[in-house]
């Protein structure tokens, strides 16, 4: 066997640059020869009765056999289920509690969902139609003008 030197590796590149363009060729020929290749259902070899040609699927159903599909699969479908009763949604909440801070002042952060407006309040100022009774760590509690009392918790 050679020892690879610089004079074959030039001698020899050459023959690999001739072989590489026969085995892309071969590829390609036989890429285009695929492609062009018609398919042909009738010699796909079948297990059962489901897995046969279209066309034996029309015919059949033409007929006054069994149909193989009990459904029309071919049918527009709803994408969602319409046929079960709508859950009336919850109501939505006006008010979402972002923070509180304890300290010398409780001062709490209060989003209104409705208005998307913030509020930073304190005990007995307004937010929207209520007014700030009390300020806890987890919660705060707000009365409307009628002492209908609303907890916001996290």
């Amino acid at each position: 066997m050679k020892a690879l030197n610089k004079d074959t590796f030039f001698n020899l590149v050459p023959k690999l640059n001739v072989l590489l363009i026969i085995t892309a060729g071969l590829l390609t020929a036989g890429l285009y020869s695929s492609i062009n290749r018609t398919y042909d259902s009738t010699n796909v070899p079948t297990k059962s009765k489901l897995a046969r040609p279209l066309e034996l699927m029309v015919k059949s159903q033409a007929s006054d056999s069994v149909p193989l599909f009990q459904e029309d699969i071919f049918r527009k479908k709803p994408l969602f289920n319409l046929g079960t009763a709508k859950k009336p949604a919850a109501e939505k909440k006006v008010f979402v509690l972002l923070g509180v801070s304890i300290g010398k002042k409780n001062i709490a952060v209060i989003r209104d969902s409705k208005s998307n407006k913030d509020y930073y309040c304190s005990v007995g100022d307004p937010v929207a139609d209520y007014q700030v009774k009390e300020i806890l760590k987890d919660k705060v509690i707000l009365e409307s003008s009628s002492n209908e009392t609303l907890e916001i918790s996290r």
